[in-house]
């Protein structure tokens, strides 16, 4: 029961993300929504409260997804290795490409990518956090963190724009290395 539980929720979420893809968001309907799924009103409704709650579980979930990433992932990850730590990043958004397409087309949510950079320098600072401890003479202002973020974040929005062609990597070195100053 559980998988086709799961199974359904995917489905529901998949058909949102299609919808978001041609339509704005607050023309989108659960009626749509669950016709699209092929699953009826009650099992969204068991899922979700509204769409506002799905649009919001699904980001939810993303920013969940990539912190998890990054705690799996301390051990592979050197201590002063910003590059990888963003590189996981950029992977995780590939492998769900149509939703991040959909959520920053002009149909989405016009918050995201505030909500994706405040989430992103989150799950930094606690990376960093790490490294800080093993290398206290690396000084890192806020400031400056916060600047360097901001470009990774707006090179990850111009790629998912670019529907995830090519990969960021260049861009992303670029801006990495003026940690290394």
């Amino acid at each position: 029961m559980t998988t086709n539980m799961n199974a359904n929720k995917a489905a529901i979420q998949n058909a949102f993300i299609k919808k978001l893809m041609v339509c704005p968001l607050r023309k989108i309907y659960v009626k749509d929504i669950v016709e699209e799924a092929g699953v009826c009103k009650v099992t969204f409704y068991n899922n979700f409260n509204n769409i506002e709650d799905l649009l919001e579980k699904m980001e939810e979930q993303v920013f969940n997804d990539l912190f998890q990433l990054v705690v799996n992932n301390r051990d592979k990850l050197d201590n002063d290795d910003y590059y990888t730590f963003f590189l996981y990043v950029a992977d995780y958004i590939k492998e769900h490409k149509d939703f991040f397409l959909a959520i920053t087309s002009k149909n989405g949510d016009l918050n995201f990518q505030v909500k994706l950079k405040e989430e992103i320098t989150k799950i930094f600072n606690a990376y960093r956090a790490k490294t800080i401890d093993i290398i206290p003479e690396q000084k890192i202002y806020e400031e400056f963190v916060l600047f360097i973020i901001g470009g990774v974040c707006e090179c990850f929005i111009d790629w998912i724009k670019k529907d995830c062609h090519g990969y960021p990597s260049k861009s992303i070195r670029k801006l990495v290395k003026l940690f290394t100053f």
